[in-house]
């Protein structure tokens, strides 16, 4: 590539506020897979697990989703019983590659042989480099490593969380409920507000004022400002006052809003966004069935022993290299209680009922 490209790309990225560096390829490129520098390493793990953790719509899809996956088949062929107790504890944590977008396990072994994969948390990680991966107390060197993405595009180590496209209705949701909270206490307590005596203005607190400023009067605006932030935040129930100056507690304006359909709305632009990332990377482009999603999930699980765990254990003498994992792949019916969990979501009308949610994933609950 040509040093032209390679300056653009970094321009491109160091406006975007995106530019990151990396020892994995060019750190300017991989920085501009995400356009919201928030969701990658190292903000972004800790973003999604607070997606995850706080969220009860998201939390919930992903419970049932990895309930769905639990009911997978597994065979290990080849490999000692020792080896083959690691790999089924790794075939649960591999399940954070669905949710952060890649898995990272680092090989403990001993002159006994293996001891574990221990999962790294990904919201420890702050780099994913070729040759270390930088941990928020360690550097852990690739070698005694391994790494498995989902969804990732132009070989990303950082893959595509499921959860991605979850970012902005999630956002905006948290915001509402918070400015929902906000207005609800205004609209019990009242706002506190200290009227000042007649003849009394904020030009004489302003010591640009020339022969208007008054340090007493200025000195006192400060106090009153103080003492109606203390009340609202709860810091002290009343106040005494000098001559003249009023406390007063207004109720607010009368204005009516929508919050529980805003929030209904961002709930099912959410549940929306999940069934269609893992459709979209089931499918890839294709028309699909949400069967065909989630069984792209198995399938990325497997490619993950198969092609990056197997072979670094192979390297080291642990197992021979005729090893191999198969997974049995999911049914119709599997799906069963998953779509029935998204049917309680729309008759506790927590997110609304749409077509492609009747298409895609009630249709497996026949609901």
């Amino acid at each position: 590539m040509d040093k032209g490209s390679s300056d653009m790309r970094r321009f491109m990225a160091a406006n975007s506020g995106l530019a990151q560096r990396s020892e994995f390829g060019s750190g300017d490129y991989y920085a501009m897979l995400d356009p919201i520098g928030a969701l990658m390493p190292p903000l972004g793990g800790s973003v999604y697990y607070k997606m995850m953790s706080n969220d009860p719509v998201i939390g919930g899809l992903l419970l049932h989703l990895r309930g769905v996956l639990s009911s997978v088949s597994w065979e290990f062929m080849g490999i000692d019983k020792e080896v083959v107790a690691v790999l089924r504890r790794v075939k649960d944590d591999l399940f954070n590659a669905v949710i952060y977008g890649f898995y990272v396990g680092e090989l403990v072994w001993s002159v006994d042989g293996l001891r574990d994969i221990f999962p790294v948390p990904p919201t420890g990680i702050q780099e994913i480099g070729r040759d270390k991966i930088v941990c928020s107390e360690f550097d852990l060197p690739r070698k005694k490593s391994v790494l498995v993405t989902f969804g990732s595009e132009s070989r990303s180590p950082y893959g595509q969380s499921v959860l991605r496209h979850c970012y902005k209705p999630w956002y905006y949701k948290t915001i509402t409920e918070e400015n929902e909270m906000l207005g609800l206490g205004r609209f019990l307590r009242g706002m506190p507000v200290i009227s000042a005596p007649e003849g009394v203005s904020f030009a004489m607190a302003d010591k640009s004022a020339g022969a208007l400023y008054d340090p007493d009067i200025a000195y006192t605006i400060d106090m009153m400002q103080q003492i109606v932030s203390n009340i609202y935040d709860g810091k002290q129930k009343g106040a005494v006052l000098p001559h003249g100056w009023n406390l007063s507690y207004p109720a607010p304006a009368d204005k009516t809003f929508d919050v529980s359909g805003t929030i209904k709305r961002y709930n099912t632009e959410m549940c929306l966004a999940l069934v269609d990332t893992v459709i979209s990377d089931g499918t890839r482009g294709r028309s699909g069935a949400l069967l065909d999603a989630v069984n792209y999930v198995v399938k990325v699980f497997v490619e993950g022993f198969n092609g990056e765990i197997l072979p670094r254990l192979t390297q080291l003498g642990f197992i021979g290299s005729d090893a191999e994992v198969k997974a049995s792949l999911l049914r119709h019916y599997d799906l069963a209680e998953l779509a029935s969990y998204i049917a309680r979501l729309v008759k506790a009308e927590v997110i609304d009922v749409t077509d492609e949610l009747k298409e895609k994933v009630l249709i497996y609950g026949k609901l």
